[in-house]
């Protein structure tokens, strides 16, 4: 076995040779063909189609399709919050249970407003404590009945938006919202990092 490796290359391969090129840079026919661009193009693709110019043109177009994404999304999210808030707030309203423990809450702050005003004895702390316990738990109460309307309010809402505009709003609405997630987090980050410059700079200045 001979102790030595060769390497045979590729066939008319030199050093400033490129495949598919011609020595002045300009595309061989058969790398026109490879790349898809001008005379030597495929049929049924366009010109350029592969090439710098026609990945230019298709990322301004996807650019060009985000952005009107993204305004049609900022504009079903609107309208979806505002019937989401007429909802929610008609079927607050209509909550007989949520009534009934709003007033329960009242008349227990009343009663601990009261309290306050008297003498401070044992009997007067122990009363005041019991308050704060019941208090509390009707604020629950009241809070979880919040929170299960508001749920069922913006199920109702994106009903609406999908009965009105199709399944296509809500996917928009979605992207809008992410977007601006990340838009925010990126302002964030960039206000810190410009902040934290100049904190640095006014530094070396004192030194």
């Amino acid at each position: 076995m001979a102790d030595y490796l060769i390497h045979y290359g590729v066939k008319g391969q030199a050093w400033g040779k490129r495949r598919w090129q011609n020595t002045d840079g300009s595309y061989t026919p058969e790398g026109r063909i490879h790349y898809g661009i001008g005379e030597g193009t495929p049929k049924g693709i366009d010109d350029d189609s592969g090439g710098i110019k026609s990945r230019i043109r298709r990322i301004k177009e996807k650019h060009a399709e985000n952005r009107e994404r993204y305004k049609r999304g900022k504009e079903l999210d609107k309208e979806q919050r505002n019937l989401r808030s007429e909802e929610y707030t008609k079927r607050l309203k209509s909550s007989k249970k949520y009534k009934e423990i709003t007033k329960e809450i009242d008349d227990l702050e009343n009663k601990h407003d009261r309290t306050i005003r008297d003498d401070d004895d044992e009997d007067t702390r122990e009363e005041k404590r019991r308050l704060n316990d019941r208090l509390w738990n009707k604020m629950q109460d009241a809070e979880k009945i919040e929170e299960d309307i508001f749920s069922k309010a913006k199920e109702a809402s994106a009903k609406k938006m999908i009965e009105k505009y199709g399944k296509e709003a809500m996917s928009d609405i979605d992207y809008y919202n992410k977007t601006s997630d990340k838009r925010f987090i990126a302002t964030f980050i960039g206000g810190f990092a410009a902040l934290s410059a100049l904190y640095y700079m006014k530094m070396n200045k004192k030194h």
